[in-house]
């Protein structure tokens, strides 16, 4: 394949893109707020009139132009604008052409939509180009303006994010742009020179880093590490964990640390070292940061194990449970111990080799309550990997809060969230690993299979959790809507369901009371055909007293026209009573509710410590309920004003008042016992010894037991008194959360149910994980769900019964206790005012405490306990859990593919995955890319895409590089250029590091491009009006190859371009010409392979074995040979650079044309000089002058002193082209081309010897 190169000047069109993007950015956040300040809470967002200027150079600006300029020209013709003056009142109105093709005129009394105008004859309306910038509109995020205003709405959905439907999710986007990150510096991770994301950048060889600890070393005393050195230099202060990142920063910019870096420089002859070689102090502190931790850790560049530091494994089984500080002491002493690093150092050490290896362990004030292995510390890592993934090197910076609360934000646009499930798969892994699900042996034979095994064990485990937050938040039965849904089945078409209409049958006894059908069919009356409307039952004839005295007769009621319900809708008759499906409903809510609470408790028991839960696990367990007093009392007159009063209670009215929210428990084992307080709904369980004690002392473990009682409920017994416990009682018997400040209150304890020690007791793990299945643990979760239910069914069934009218009156006006829970928000009213007795049983007390469950469950799943959004919240991670499922199926890739080709430098996946063995799939990666745009959008971020500094005068290529000279390995990478040599480039864009041998470079290094281009159609309507301008200038190239009075300037322009004027190069440009002429007069778009992905730096590229097909081609099958492909990304920018210029585009393809009958090379090329959107095309054409004379070296760089040879020029594509340009020119734009010609005289007249080294700038393709 032979193609044109597209060079442009990266740095600045890069930065200008990215600081415009940033301007819009901080526009759209100023209009986001001003929306949320118009809406009250709640309110559903229906419009998006909010509007911004698009900023010239943006990445929507760039997007919106094209289709905005073909817009203007097809309305702004003097007959359009005519029209629209008396359409509109205006003859420039604004026009707006959206995505589905419509064009509408802004107008006084609104938008007109000019589809039913536009066949109006005379307009000279082009259907052809609407339908273009309808596809570019497409692409602009859904509409085309003739001015730059766009909406809000426009600009969130071309960056990919959601639009906002609702308040809540406005905030929440607005939370996410106004997300503050710490500033980090340059050093990122630290390990830039050693680690790379993506394989494009070059990192230190072992040789190398060998090599720079052997330089360490001579530069150190004896038996002094590097760091402890620098910081005795440095004069820093006590290194403790929380302030290693402060300090290095510190010991890296002191200047005894720069002298160091910069004699290390100088031994290792890296770039820098030599004269004129500029290196900032952010690349010497890089420098330093990679010696230190070559000279800390001597296991760096050699095998592994998976987040180790040497042989230290940060998750190896016995770090489970424990904090993170924990993990880094032992961390600590192992560098110690191996004299890596002195005691007083070693916190310094521990964040350098964390940062890259395990940064969650370096993030600032993580609650010891976090431990390793727990479901919290998953939900952890995954927001550090988040806050990586935006910023390299941020948790190092970062405090534990700053992580979740960037970590809570919900994702803003489909592929956040893509990433926000893949930020899982790490510290999944993790887990599995810690809580030997998967073995290090397992992970290494095989990651794919072993990382899809640990997935699954995790998702499995969330669901628990994720059942317990659905079954709080699921709304109660509805038996007016079961009845409402079994109406609608009956009577399909009846309109009065809600409507009081129906009578009952006259007679004694009738009720008065007018009702619904829904109302009847609640209460089981509907049925029963004793009901209808009141027209329907015959009138009474039994005398009436009342109307023979007053002579008034009873007016008659009975009308034979209307039609009873029965025989509109027979089906009624057939309906079964509601109450049979609102008590499976309703049997069904409390099963859902009772596994939750048994979820809750074997959460609770498995992550009690590890010797409380060995006495619960092995011991005789028994259970004990809290109660007030069940006291009822009965007053007998004895006479003489004297009375006796009677006390008892019941065994029904002590269960009536039993706490409903915690029990205690006590586990005797080997004359010990152990009391704890376990509060269920919440999940809490607290060690209460002194309640142990009070227990033994007071022989209630000798009282019978509640489960064994066999007698009357309602056998009026002795009343047991109060007694002052250790104890909150309203923790137990109104639910609130236990803030220890009550020690003690009165209540009664009574003995439930004693669980016999297990025969073969089990030994506690470290792990909840482990725990959570141990048989022990779900026995007593389940006993406890039996034996201590939060309601039994029939309790259930009272509070979620609203009576209708008609059951109301058959109370006889005694009123039916009614506790309507509001579940539409779950937990919108919390009962407050919770008292003792019955009121206990009452579904408003479980969900006034509920919130304690949840916020458990929120805490499980690593979310804030916010009250408005826990609900939601709480099911986070088992939805990503399934989404992560749903994203290898709807994306239809496997996550975990083989990659099909190299990723750009900017497209790695940051910290999102450990890569070892495995590798993401393309597709999965590009998900990643858009998403990390997102989120550079999202930050406003204005300098990560300055990649290449215009400044230090490096260009910047992607290439092959043999890393051995004398070996077969070959690597694609990025590399720089300066005064003849290659280097390195960093993750910013700098040189560094030794040359770089036998690199060959292949493309111009492209850098952050955006995910949008224009549309292929676009680029197709370019070239189908640039060939009849490349038509054009062959034939006055031709033409002008025979006028005698062009000859002596075309002689001198053929000597310069193609080295010789002689008669055989005349003559093999003019065939060379007719030969092009033929090949276009039969070339045709359905030749061309338009390609909007692919980008190695070109702008086309020719198959000279397809083109021969295409020749021998008989004329029909012409049309089916594509030998030309066209990158419409590159096309497109050098076509709109130049002011939407086709002459530049018809010299691109008289460039790649020149390739077949021709047989060209590219040999050199012509540089393209002229600014961004200059019409102009300005080239330096000092390449090819050397080329013609003989003076250009066969390698890039110019070290050679072998030149290609003259004869070369008349077989390179671009002299050619250029000089059928000029042939052109001279004809087209003869003022031009005159000083065209006086640049290239008196430049090859002050040539004495040698190259040209200056530029030679000519100016072609001028606009007409």
């Amino acid at each position: 394949m032979k193609g044109k190169f597209f060079k442009y000047a990266v740095g600045a069109s890069m930065q200008q893109r990215l600081d415009a993007d940033a301007l819009e950015r901080n526009l759209v956040l100023a209009e986001l707020k001003s929306c949320l300040a118009n809406y009250p809470e709640k309110q559903i967002i229906l419009g998006w009139d909010y509007q911004i200027e698009l900023k010239k150079n943006s990445s929507l600006y760039d997007i919106h132009a094209p289709g905005q300029m073909l817009l203007i020209n097809l309305t702004r013709t003097v007959a359009m604008c005519s029209y629209m003056l008396g359409l509109t009142g205006s003859d420039s109105p604004s026009i707006c052409v959206t995505q589905s093709g419509k064009m509408e005129v802004s107008a006084e009394d609104g938008w007109i939509d000019f589809k039913e105008h536009s066949s109006i004859k005379g307009l000279g309306f082009d259907h052809s180009v609407l339908s273009l910038i309808t596809d570019i509109a497409k692409e602009a995020g859904g509409y085309v303006w003739t001015d730059d205003e766009i909406t809000v709405e426009q600009w969130l959905g071309f960056h990919g994010f959601d639009v906002p439907d609702t308040v809540a999710q406005l905030k929440n986007l607005i939370e996410y742009f106004e997300f503050e990150f710490p500033e980090i510096d340059s050093l990122g991770n630290y390990w830039g020179q050693l680690v790379a994301d993506d394989s494009a950048l070059i990192t230190l060889s072992a040789e190398q880093c060998l090599a720079m600890r052997n330089i360490t070393g001579q530069q150190m005393p004896r038996d002094t590490k590097l760091l402890s050195n620098l910081m005795a230099g440095s004069r820093s202060g006590i290194a403790v964990h929380d302030n290693a990142a402060v300090l290095l920063k510190q010991l890296i910019g002191h200047a005894t640390s720069k002298s160091w870096a910069l004699s290390c420089l100088q031994r290792l002859g890296w770039f820098g070292s030599q004269a004129g070689e500029t290196i900032s102090d952010s690349q010497l502190g890089q420098l330093l940061a990679t010696a230190m931790l070559l000279d800390i850790n001597p296991f760096i560049g050699k095998q592994q194990n998976r987040k180790s530091v040497g042989s230290y494994e940060m998750y190896s089984p016995r770090h489970l449970g424990r904090p993170a500080s924990v993990v880094l002491e032992g961390l600590r002493d192992h560098m110690v111990t191996n004299q890596w690093v002195s005691h007083d150092a070693a916190p310094l050490a521990i964040h350098l080799c964390l940062a890259q290896i395990a940064p969650e362990f370096i993030v600032r004030q993580v609650p010891t309550s976090i431990a390793i292995g727990s479901l919290e510390w998953v939900a952890f890592c995954r927001g550090v990997a988040l806050v990586e993934a935006v910023v390299q090197g941020a948790a190092r910076v970062m405090t534990y809060a700053q992580v979740m609360a960037y970590a809570q934000l919900e994702p803003v646009s489909q592929a956040l969230a893509d990433v926000h499930t893949l930020a899982l798969i790490d510290p999944i892994v993790d887990w599995a690993l810690i809580n030997a699900i998967i073995t290090e042996v397992e992970f290494k034979q095989d990651e794919k299979t072993t990382t899809q095994r640990a997935t699954a064990a995790y998702q499995q485990y969330v669901a628990n959790f994720s059942q317990v937050s659905h079954a709080y938040s699921t709304p109660l039965p509805d038996r007016r809507a079961i009845a409402r849904s079994a109406l609608e089945r009956a009577a399909p078409s009846c309109d009065f369901l809600e409507k009081p209409l129906l009578n009952q049958r006259p007679g004694l006894g009738a009720s008065p009371t007018i009702m619904s059908m829904i109302d009847l069919h609640m209460s089981g009356d509907l049925a029963k055909r004793e009901w209808d409307f009141r027209a329907v039952f015959p009138d009474s004839n039994a005398p009436d007293l009342l109307s023979q005295i007053s002579g008034n007769k009873k007016p008659a009621l009975h009308d034979p026209s209307v039609v009873s319900i029965y025989n509109r809708y027979p089906d009624l008759l057939w309906l079964t009573d509601n109450n049979l499906e609102f008590n499976r409903q309703l049997r069904s809510y409390l099963n859902e509710l009772n596994a939750a609470l048994a979820t809750t408790l074997k959460l609770a028991l498995s992550r009690m410590s590890y010797f409380d839960l060995q006495d619960v696990l092995r011991a005789e367990l028994t259970f004990f309920t809290v109660r007030d007093s069940a006291l009822q009392t009965r007053t007998v007159p004895l006479g003489d004003g004297h009375v006796f009063r009677a006390n008892w209670e019941t065994q029904g009215d002590k269960d009536a008042v039993t706490g409903r929210f915690g029990i205690i428990m006590c586990a005797s084992h080997r004359g010990k016992l152990t009391c704890f307080e376990l509060f269920t709904l919440s999940g809490e369980i607290h060690r209460n010894d002194d309640l142990g004690k009070f227990i033994v002392q007071s022989g209630k473990l000798n009282l019978p037991a509640r489960a064994d009682f066999k007698g009357d409920l309602k056998y009026e017994g002795a009343v047991t008194p109060k007694e002052r416990l250790p104890i909150n009682r309203k923790c137990y018997i109104e639910g609130v959360v236990n803030d220890f400040r009550v020690t003690s209150s009165e209540a009664i304890i009574d003995k439930l149910i004693a669980l016999p020690a297990p025969a073969t007791p089990t030994t506690p793990k470290h792990s909840e994980f482990q725990n959570f299945s141990d048989p022990r643990i779900e026995q007593i979760s389940a006993l406890i769900v039996l034996r201590h239910p939060l309601m039994t069914f029939e309790q259930l069934k009272k509070s979620a019964t609203s009576p209708t009218e008609l059951e109301r009156e058959r109370a006889r006006g005694e009123a039916v206790a009614t506790y309507i829970v509001d579940l539409v928000v779950p937990f919108k009213k919390c009962i407050q005012d919770l008292t003792s007795g019955e009121h206990n049983r009452i579904i408003d007390g479980v969900y006034g405490c509920a919130m304690d469950a949840i916020a458990l469950v929120g805490t499980v799943a690593g979310v804030a306990s916010k009250t408005a959004s826990i609900v939601s919240k709480a099911t986070t991670l088992s939805i990503k859990l399934g989404h992560l499922a749903k994203l290898a199926i709807a994306t239809g890739i496997s996550i975990f593919n083989p990659l099909d080709d190299l990723p750009s430098i900017v497209r790695g996946t940051g910290r999102l995955v450990y890569k070892g063995g495995m590798r993401l799939s393309r597709q999965t990666q590009e998900i990643i890319a858009l998403a990390k745009s997102q989120m550079r959008h999202i930050k406003g971020a204005n300098k990560s895409g300055e990649f290449v500094d215009a400044g230090t005068q490096l260009i910047a290529g992607q290439g092959n590089w043999r890393p051995k000279a004398s070996g077969a390995e070959t690597l694609t990478v990025v590399a720089a250029r300066k005064d003849f040599y290659w280097y390195a480039l960093d993750r910013s864009g700098k040189a560094w590091g030794p040359k770089l041998n036998s690199f060959t470079v292949d493309a111009p290094f492209r850098v952050n491009l955006f995910h949008k281009t224009l549309p292929i159609s676009y680029t197709r309507a370019v070239i189908e009006k640039s060939l009849p301008k490349a038509k054009a200038k062959i034939e006055e190239a031709i033409k002008a190859l025979s006028d005698r009075g062009f000859a002596k300037d075309c002689d001198f322009i053929l000597k310069a371009f193609l080295g010789s004027n002689s008669s055989d190069v005349k003559d093999r440009l003019l065939k060379y010409l007719k030969l092009i002429r033929t090949d276009f007069a039969g070339f045709s778009l359905s030749n061309l392979i338009l390609d909007p992905y692919k980008d190695n730096g070109n702008l086309a590229a020719f198959n000279p074995q397809l083109y021969q097909q295409w020749v021998t081609a008989v004329p029909g099958e012409r049309a089916n040979v594509m030998f030309m492909e066209i990158y419409t990304r590159n096309l497109n920018a050098h076509f709109i650079g130049h002011g939407y210029n086709h002459d530049v585009v018809a010299d691109d393809l008289i460039h790649e044309m020149l390739h077949g009958a021709a047989q060209t090379e590219d040999v050199s090329y012509a540089s393209d000089t002229a600014k961004s959107r200059s019409t102009d095309q300005m080239l330096d054409v000092a390449s090819l002058l050397n080329l013609a004379s003989g003076k250009l070296a066969m390698d890039e760089g110019g070290t050679s002193t072998q030149y290609h040879p003259t004869t070369k020029a008349v077989e390179n594509a671009d002299s050619l082209a250029l000089v059928i340009s000029l042939l052109d020119q001279y004809y087209t734009d003869k003022l031009e081309f005159e000083r065209n010609l006086y640049t290239v005289e008196q430049c090859l007249a002050t040539r004495r010897t040698g190259a040209i080294t200056e530029p030679v700038v000519l100016t072609l393709n001028r606009p007409e």
